[in-house]
């Protein structure tokens, strides 16, 4: 039987009625006297108070897996403060779930044990949520938890917003950097063990120091939820766009029922469609883009004859007033290409190959550049087919467009990618929609080529698109060599980054992680930077 430590008296139980006599609350005398057993009492008590909002449902891990609990059909009680002391005495681990579609806990669960991650993923959070507001734990396997408490319940927008934010800033992958708030996933609580490393899930610091029992007690008594507005201005001040679930239900829709071209899978193709439809825009490069088309030719398994007749048609469309030639020196200057890129070395190996070019480019669209797509509301059926096709013309502005936006696509390129068999007619009436709202600019439409009856492909621009592709043969004032294959550094793009861009470029261009990781960055020791 207890024996009470101020009177030495036996007890069935130590109650708080008998130690009201002695003038000391209960908390007060297991803390004297029972250090471990307050810790256990105390510490279940602030997590219950800073994690639980569900108890109808929630997580037990197993040394397999994590089970889900559910009132009514494992027990007829829901989660209770007998679980989170069992948890936090090491006897079950204790994860919690969330409400749906909101939450007042944003928790970021790194999927890295290192600890100058963590110092940096930490300092990062840190610039927008006070220290008080946050707290740090290792998760008991391969990474650190960190968790921002929150004033009231937001919407998993906000949540999934601040996150962006997050991931933007430190430069971390998602599957690095996952979060756990939003959405349907439950959340391990800290103070546990580990079920399958039979690990201690313990509070630490910024960098990754574990916390006395004594320190873990005052950070949990000391946290101090922060206000959503905090997150808001965070999210507004560094222009994070907050999507609603039915616009994210939207985009995923508009992303997967538009595919990329054909074309754009093969780097050969691309490159043939490009010196096709761009033709030359400045002087003196004719012969060099010929010759370039020539070899692509070539790889597509064109003979010399066929190049030839290829080449002609290709510069009868160019522009005349770019070349000074005529028209039988053009002549014999195909002749001469079809019949050079078939030369061969000593070895039997063909003695010019296609130069290394920016052939394997890929739509890559930002979350940004998407979010156009929504400004499109309000025209009934033709709403969602002007989404798509607005979205065709991104990718393939991505793709094709010159350094000033503008690029050709054709009508069967837009049914291709948008997987319909629409009329020319019913597709341009779109563009011209597309066009009054201020989306794309129709740069030229149904003009003749010179000197031919027939018309010159029509060109669009996307409006406000970051778009622009490097030209394919001009030289430019500062270029990176990349190392030879049986050569190659590791980091050749961090050195051509650093080689190609200013600091403050650098600086403007990437998050403080990435540019830090930059500026230690040496130069190629085997490139020979041009230029």
């Amino acid at each position: 039987m207890p024996q009470c430590y101020i009177c030495n008296k036996t007890f069935k139980k130590i109650t708080a009625s008998h130690l009201k006599t002695h003038g000391i609350s209960y908390d007060s005398y297991i803390k004297q006297y029972e250090p471990d057993k307050y810790y256990y009492k105390k510490s279940a008590e602030l997590l219950e108070d800073l994690y639980i909002s569900v108890r109808k449902a929630w997580l037990e891990q197993t040394n397999k897996d994590y089970v889900t609990k559910v009132k009514g059909k494992n027990r007829k009680w829901g989660l209770s403060s007998a679980d989170i002391k069992a948890h936090t005495k090491g006897k079950r681990t204790i994860g919690v779930y969330f409400p749906k579609g909101k939450s007042n806990i944003l928790a970021l669960d790194l999927d890295i044990k290192d600890v100058f991650t963590l110092q940096e993923v930490y300092e990062v959070v840190n610039r927008f949520i006070p220290s008080k507001s946050i707290l740090t734990s290792y998760s008991g396997n391969k990474g650190y938890h960190i968790d921002i408490f929150i004033e009231d319940m937001v919407e998993d927008k906000l949540l999934m917003s601040f996150y962006e934010l997050i991931i933007s800033e430190t430069g971390l992958s998602k599957s690095k950097l996952e979060l756990r708030g939003a959405g349907s996933q439950g959340y391990k609580l800290p103070l546990g063990i580990h079920q399958k490393t039979n690990n201690f899930c313990y509070v630490c610091d910024k960098h990754g120091r574990q916390l006395k029992d004594t320190e873990v007690l005052d950070k949990l008594e000391s946290i101090e939820r922060v206000s959503p507005e905090v997150l808001n201005h965070a999210i507004e001040v560094n222009d994070i766009v907050v999507l609603t679930a039915e616009q994210e239900k939207e985009l995923r829709q508009i992303v997967e029922s538009v595919k990329p071209l054909q074309i754009y899978k093969n780097p050969l193709d691309n490159l043939i469609n490009t010196l096709e439809t761009k033709g030359i825009t400045e002087e003196g490069t004719r012969h060099n883009r010929a010759f370039v088309l020539g070899l692509a030719y070539r790889e597509r398994g064109y003979c010399p004859k066929e190049i030839k007749q290829k080449l002609l048609e290709w510069h009868s469309n160019l522009d005349q007033e770019l070349y000074n030639s005529t028209q039988g020196e053009i002549e014999k200057d195909c002749s001469y290409i079809a019949n050079d890129v078939f030369k061969k070395d000593s070895q039997g190996n063909f003695k010019y190959k296609l130069p290394v070019l920016d052939i394997d480019r890929e739509p890559i669209i930002n979350r940004e550049e998407l979010l156009k797509i929504l400004d499109i509301t309000g025209h009934g059926r033709s709403t969602m087919p002007l989404r798509k096709l607005l979205f065709a013309m991104i990718q393939h502005s991505k793709m094709y467009a010159d350094n000033q936006g503008v690029f050709y696509m054709t009508y069967e390129q837009m049914n291709e990618a948008m997987g319909t068999k629409n009329k020319r007619e019913k597709l341009f009436r779109w563009i011209e929609m597309l066009a009054g709202l201020g989306q794309v600019e129709i740069v030229q439409r149904d003009t003749r080529k010179k000197g031919s009856k027939k018309h010159e492909p029509n060109k669009y621009k996307v409006i406000n698109l970051n778009t622009g592709v490097n030209m394919l043969i001009e030289p430019k004032d500062k270029s990176f060599k990349i190392c030879q294959k049986e050569k190659r550094c590791s980091s050749c793009l961090d050195r051509a980054t650093c080689h190609l861009l200013e600091d403050k470029e650098i600086k403007e261009l990437f998050s403080y992680r990435q540019a830090k990781k930059l500026s230690k960055t040496d130069k190629c020791p085997i490139n020979s930077i041009a230029k």
